[in-house]
């Protein structure tokens, strides 16, 4: 059976940090645009776990 790691706020702030950093070192303007993405997406996440949402609900609700 896989488990599942759930990571933290910090880990989430990290990862949107990291993307960030990287895009500013991209030239190409879709791998920027992807990274910026990917860092929204992050903090979108970190802002799931500030409020206390579940991710396992927000993923059930948005398959019904």
């Amino acid at each position: 059976m896989a488990r599942h790691h759930m990571r933290t706020l910090e880990e989430y702030q990290d990862m949107a940090a990291q993307c960030s950093h990287l895009a500013s070192a991209v030239n190409d303007p879709d791998g920027k645009a992807i990274l910026l993405e990917a860092a929204q997406t992050w903090i979108k996440l970190a802002e799931y776990e500030i409020s206390g949402t579940s991710l396992a609900n927000k993923t059930l609700l948005l398959t019904k």
